[in-house]
């Protein structure tokens, strides 16, 4: 990929940390077929908390589902603990004639302990 336009009022920075932690948190199964993962981090606007692209790009040999992959990104992200009020949206474009999905995710995230 040699570049990526995104309409966004400003940039993105990479973020080392963010891509090595991200890249843990992956099971090892597809830790061992990702050829490149990097996350970009830019200033949130419009009430944003968080504002992060994430390139992921798994080895050429694998065969991969790509509408599925993007509905899991979702799922998952849907499950962490105090996820809440969530809003998606999944569309599909391309990257260097390359099929691709951009992911809109928004929720709220509640960084209170509840007691049982």
């Amino acid at each position: 990929m040699s570049g990526f336009n995104i309409a966004y009022p400003t940039s993105f920075s990479l973020n080392r940390d963010d891509t090595e932690h991200y890249f843990q948190l992956l099971p090892d199964h597809v830790q061992d077929v990702t050829s490149q993962m990097l996350v970009y981090q830019a200033k949130p606007v419009c009430q944003l908390s968080e504002v992060r692209l994430v390139y992921f790009k798994l080895d050429d040999m694998m065969s991969y589902d790509i509408d599925s992959g993007a509905q899991g990104i979702v799922d998952n992200i849907s499950t962490i603990d105090g996820m809440k009020e969530t809003s998606t949206t999944i569309k599909p474009f391309t990257v260097s004639e390359m099929p691709a999905r951009q992911i809109f995710f928004e929720g709220k995230l509640s960084n209170q302990k509840s007691e049982l």
